[in-house]
């Protein structure tokens, strides 16, 4: 029986040819378009290869070795199954594969994207009670943030696969999560990716004083309330207009309008 490509990247992973699979997902992804999942894949392949040459020059430990490429495996297994051509990728070997047979999954979670930052905590758990109340609503969607993860999760395959099923992504910005190197490198990119191809959206929340107006990415979409007017200067009623307002705008865009 002839095996799918997904099914033949299953098969090196379980021979245990992790570097044959990772290059396999990336060329699957890229013929059927699967940008987002495609670039999580890179930083994985990056990943890969640093431990693969440290290992080769002896610089880690055997356990840590085998440790690392373990959690790479269990975010590869993640990746496959949010993978989805159902075709046989072996006669299309450098031919072109964008005709593969695609079924998206429609996205209509809410993420959380802050600073763990002490100075913006009291916000994202005034924010989070907040958008908990969506469902009061009519709102199915789920709301997700990094607390929900369980000990000996897997987190950036979690964090990845929450980030798969966004349809719209709740920034808390400050100072704080602007230097964030993972916020910015991994999170704010793949929210980027969500709008773009999927019609998803972004919101903002400020939280303290930061020259967003200068952002080179931030500054192209509006913030629930103004960078001059941040959260830690406003009064308890100012601030609840905030989030009262950030809520209308997410209702209004899963089209939740009163009327």
């Amino acid at each position: 029986m002839t095996l799918t490509h997904k099914e033949e990247i299953e098969q090196l992973l379980i021979k245990g040819d992790l570097t044959k699979a990772i290059e396999e997902l990336l060329r699957g992804t890229k013929a059927n378009g699967q940008s987002r999942l495609h670039n999580d894949l890179v930083l994985q392949s990056s990943r890969n290869n640093n431990n693969e040459g440290e290992n080769r020059k002896g610089i880690i430990p055997a356990d840590e070795y085998r440790r690392e490429k373990a959690r790479i495996i269990y975010a590869m297994q993640s990746y496959l199954g949010d993978y989805l051509p159902v075709a046989n990728m072996s006669a299309k070997r450098g031919g072109n594969d964008s005709t593969l047979v695609q079924n998206v999954p429609k996205r209509t979670d809410i993420f959380i994207s802050y600073s763990h930052h002490p100075d913006d905590k009291r916000y994202f758990d005034e924010i989070k009670i907040q958008l908990k109340s969506l469902k009061t609503y009519g709102l199915d969607g789920k709301v997700w943030d990094d607390t929900q993860m369980r000990a000996g999760d897997e987190w950036l395959a979690e964090i990845t696969k929450a980030l798969q099923a966004t349809r719209v992504g709740v920034l808390l910005v400050s100072q704080n999560f602007l230097a964030s190197d993972f916020i910015t490198t991994k999170e704010i990119p793949a929210l980027l990716d969500t709008v773009k191809t999927e019609g998803g959206k972004i919101m903002s929340v400020i939280l303290r004083q930061t020259p967003i107006k200068l952002h080179p990415v931030l500054k192209n979409y509006q913030a629930a309330n103004p960078p001059e007017k941040p959260l830690n200067t406003l009064t308890e009623p100012e601030k609840d207009a905030v989030y009262a307002k950030l809520l209308e705008d997410i209702l209004h865009f899963y089209g939740i309008t009163g009327q």
